[in-house]
């Protein structure tokens, strides 16, 4: 199930989210927060305000631009106070996967 998503992010319109996934977009009432707290932060860490990542679906991290592209080439913001933990959290993944 979470291998199908690569990100989620808000939309322009109030309390909506487009989840992305591999095969489709599907967009929803709801929140980050909300769906922040839901999710395994195994697999997935919130970026930014606006962005929910799979960290298994990221394929590059750019720390000085602060982007992150993903799998599919779709790009997402990281923020400043992000960065730091973003570091740790892939290093982490990796060391395990080892």
């Amino acid at each position: 199930m979470y291998d199908d998503i690569l990100f989620l992010e808000t939309t322009g319109n109030a309390r909506r989210v487009t989840l992305h996934g591999k095969e489709r977009q599907l967009e929803f009432y709801g929140s980050l927060k909300d769906l922040d707290e839901q999710f395994d932060e195994d697999y997935f860490f919130r970026t930014h305000k606006s962005f929910i990542v799979n960290l298994d679906r990221i394929k590059v991290v750019d720390f000085k631009t602060r982007t992150i592209t993903m799998v599919n080439g779709a790009e997402c913001l990281v923020s400043m106070r992000k960065v730091k933990e973003l570091k740790e959290r892939i290093s982490q993944r990796k060391e395990s996967e080892a």
